[in-house]
C-alpha cells in the first residue's frame, strides 16, 4: 500500500481535510490519494516530496471535477 509514505495520522488529516475542503466522501479521497502516491512512488527518483506532490494532485484533480461539473449545471 503507498500510503507508507505518510504516518497513519497525516494520512487520515490529509484525507479528512480534502474531503471535507471538496465535499466528496473518505474513502473516495483515501482511494484517489492512494493511487497518486502509488504512481508517484514508482516514478520519483527522490521519494521525500512524494506525499507533498500527491496531496496536491488530488487537490488539483477535484478542483478541475468541481469546475467541469459546475460548468455541466450552468449549461
Amino acid at each position: 500500500m503507498a500510503l507508507h509514505a505518510l504516518d497513519a495520522r497525516a494520512t487520515a488529516r490529509a484525507v479528512e481535510d480534502i474531503a471535507v475542503q471538496f465535499s466528496r466522501p473518505l474513502s473516495e479521497v483515501h482511494e484517489i490519494l492512494n493511487t497518486r502516491l502509488s504512481t508517484l512512488d514508482r516514478q520519483a527518483r527522490i521519494k521525500q516530496y512524494v506525499p507533498l506532490l500527491a496531496v496536491k494532485q488530488v487537490k488539483e484533480l477535484l478542483r478541475s471535477n468541481r469546475r467541469n461539473d459546475q460548468t455541466r449545471i450552468a449549461a
